[in-house]
């Protein structure tokens, strides 16, 4: 089987399961990555985003847009 077929298969897949997760979080107002970001920072304590952002293999900027620091406000306000 061709490589590059895998690697699109895989993506659509993952895609798919981010959907599905993306969904079953919708009642919390959560998004998937935004809920593997809470989760990486209650494993490692308080963290800058720098550090937060190496640590889950994604770029500052993505980081950053994912609104992560409005979902904490939001738990803190709570």
């Amino acid at each position: 089987m061709n490589p590059s077929c895998n690697r699109l298969s895989l993506r659509h897949a993952t895609r798919r399961v981010t959907q599905l997760c993306d969904r079953a979080l919708a009642p919390l107002d959560l998004r998937a990555t935004q809920l593997s970001m809470l989760r990486e920072i209650g494993r490692l304590g308080p963290i800058a985003l720098d550090p937060l952002a190496e640590a889950m293999v994604m770029d500052r900027a993505r980081a950053r847009g994912s609104t992560i620091l409005e979902v904490i406000l939001d738990i803190c306000r709570s």
